[in-house]
């Protein structure tokens, strides 16, 4: 076979498979982006403070299946939650690895031990087929720099 005749079919095999991986990761990121959840949305849902006194809101997680849905954003006043009489002081690891890993950036904001407050709430719930699962709602707050973090989590039983 000709040289000339093996590079360009050479040439157009490697053209083909990398278009073919750029359509896979531009698929990717399209089927990952529609399923972050609308930060504005689960805020106005989960808080009753005006989303307009907020700053910085953004969304992590997956609103798929049973994947956790988060929610993080700035503020310089204090922020009221909805039931907020229901939520109590608990013990901060498990949300803030979840955290670290969901927001590597903030890594010095959630390690702040002295300047962080979180709070949780468990909410039982039953699905249309009598299953039972706990909603949990957990809220990082760093009193210093103003930074909130708010995460949902079903539980299955």
């Amino acid at each position: 076979m000709n040289t000339k005749v093996v590079k360009i079919v050479s040439l157009s095999l490697f053209g083909a498979v990398f278009i073919f991986v750029l359509l896979i990761s531009s698929c990717r990121i399209l089927v990952l982006n529609s399923l972050r959840p609308d930060a504005k949305r689960v805020y106005q849902y989960y808080f009753l403070t005006p989303v307009e006194k907020i700053q910085k809101l953004r969304s992590g997680g997956l609103a798929w299946l049973d994947n956790p849905v988060c929610i993080k954003f700035k503020s310089a006043e204090k922020i009221v939650l909805r039931n907020q009489a229901s939520y109590s002081p608990a013990d901060i690891s498990k949300p803030q690895r979840f955290f670290l890993m969901e927001y590597p950036h903030d890594k010095k904001i959630l390690k702040d031990i002295s300047n962080l407050v979180y709070i949780s709430y468990a909410e039982r719930k039953n699905t249309h087929s009598n299953r039972q699962y706990t909603l949990i709602y957990w809220l990082l707050y760093n009193k210093k720099t103003g930074n909130y973090y708010f995460l949902l989590e079903e539980c299955y039983q």
